[in-house]
């Protein structure tokens, strides 16, 4: 079975990466046109910098959680692909190898002259020649044809820890539902703004509630 899952903050926030929409979260003590935007990096580089290298070194200090292994579980029964709209690294950790990231990657920069994509663990503090390669408030997500490839091509949509608030992944229930025409799922810990076009709702961590979805597609 070809199973499609899109994954948000949700499932990272279990490993102790902040949501960004969360009271306390990532955005908290930030405002999102100084360091989010694709006129900061015109305008601000060094505090866009600045910030995607805080969020680097947080990264160093969490682990993939039980949502994130069972995934990767779930990848050696089905052909599964996880679209997902985390920057983080924690599927690739957990052992996924079919992950499109939509919305970049945090352990990869760009340089702004030429955008040869780089990766690094390590700050780029100073540096007026690099960028994050993250897609920022203004720029378009990544890998457009191989996120249609796999939602088209499934024959079962999984959402995962997504608010339902962002586009396009917002969308792509729409595309499910009126042209897949295939059965979906959401998981999260409450209701979102996409929750009614879902056919099937499980509510609960993504690290009780995943692990034992897979654990039922396994055993099928």
């Amino acid at each position: 079975m070809k199973i499609a899952i899109l994954t948000g903050a949700g499932i990272s926030a279990e490993s102790g990466i902040q949501t960004f929409r969360d009271e306390n979260g990532t955005w908290q003590n930030h405002d999102v046109q100084d360091v989010a935007t694709a006129i900061a990096v015109k305008t601000n580089l060094h505090k866009v910098n600045s910030f995607y290298d805080a969020r680097r070194r947080v990264l160093k200090q969490v682990e993939p959680n039980a949502a994130h292994l069972a995934l990767a579980e779930l990848e050696k029964h089905h052909d599964v692909t996880i679209i997902t709209q985390n920057i983080d690294d924690l599927h690739e950790r957990a052992g996924s190898k079919n992950v499109i990231h939509i919305h970049g990657e945090l352990k990869k920069i760009r340089k702004i002259d030429t955008n040869q994509v780089l990766e690094t663990s390590e700050d780029v503090g100073l540096d007026p020649s690099i960028r994050p390669h993250v897609c920022l408030f203004g720029e378009s997500p990544f890998f457009l044809h191989e996120t249609m490839k796999a939602l088209y091509e499934c024959d079962l949509f999984i959402a995962i820890g997504t608010s339902g608030n962002v586009s396009p992944a917002c969308y792509y229930i729409d595309k499910i539902n009126h042209v897949v025409k295939v059965p979906s799922i959401e998981i999260n810990i409450r209701e979102t703004a996409i929750t009614s076009k879902f056919k099937r709702i499980i509510r609960g961590p993504a690290t009780t509630a995943v692990a034992k979805l897979v654990e039922e597609f396994i055993s099928k």
